[in-house]
């Protein structure tokens, strides 16, 4: 919804700008030729001009129309290379319509180089948004259980009241906190979390209970811990 609000926002813009080209357009008197008819040049501005303005609104859409702000930091720079494409295409535009001399060709030549410019840049940086837009979901979805378990550990040492069980508790938290923030989707590793997860939820309940339990507990998971960390390891050498 966010985005959207923001879309409708610069469609708005958007629209006040391709009203005013239009107006400007065939209300400002361009040269014409003996028939009093608009030249071939003017025609050739007009439809490239308009080809990049729909462009812009195109590479806008694509830009809004996920409700992610990161994807949208991402894609900046595709704003900046149309407004860019834009002002380019104006100078050109300016040129041919203040020298109708210029043969039809040099004009058709020069707006579709620079179309052609403007095509394989929104290309590639939707193709480089998208990759690393999903790279960042990804990162986030494997990394969310260490650091799920990791808020959920530091909780548990501060509610603790008594000092030696703390002590314990705090040693727990300090190993899932370093501990390599990656997951994977290798059965070992995902057999591990759950063998830790279910350590945790064990030690969770331990807390009112014998402190010679609760070390035991403690032990065991950050035995399990370890051979995670070195498995996770193993997988990235």
């Amino acid at each position: 919804m966010f985005m959207k609000k923001y879309f409708r926002y610069y469609f708005i813009c958007w629209l006040f700008i391709f009203v005013t080209f239009n107006v400007v357009a065939f209300v400002f008197p361009f040269p014409r030729d003996e028939t009093g008819t608009l030249t071939n040049n003017f025609w050739i501005s007009y439809f490239f001009y308009t080809v990049v303005l729909l462009g812009l609104l195109l590479s806008s859409w694509m830009l809004f129309k996920d409700e992610n702000k990161f994807k949208l930091f991402l894609g900046i720079p595709l704003v900046s290379i149309s407004f860019g494409v834009l002002f380019v295409t104006t100078v050109i535009c300016v040129f041919l319509l203040a020298v109708p001399q210029i043969p039809i060709w040099i004009g058709i030549i020069a707006s579709f180089a620079v179309l052609c410019f403007y095509a394989v840049s929104i290309l590639n940086l939707v193709a480089g948004t998208s990759y690393i837009a999903d790279d960042n979901n990804k990162i986030k979805n494997n990394t969310f259980f260490i650091r799920s378990l990791s808020l959920d550990a530091e909780h548990l040492v501060k509610i603790e009241k008594d000092d030696e069980k703390r002590e314990i508790l705090k040693m727990v938290a300090d190993k899932v906190r370093y501990s390599d923030p990656m997951s994977s989707d290798n059965i070992s590793i995902q057999t591990l979390e759950k063998q830790i997860y279910d350590c945790y939820c064990k030690l969770e309940n331990s807390t009112d209970k014998d402190l010679q339990l609760l070390k035991s507990i403690a032990e065991e998971m950050l035995s399990l811990l370890d051979k995670r960390n070195r498995q996770i390891l193993l997988l990235k050498q």
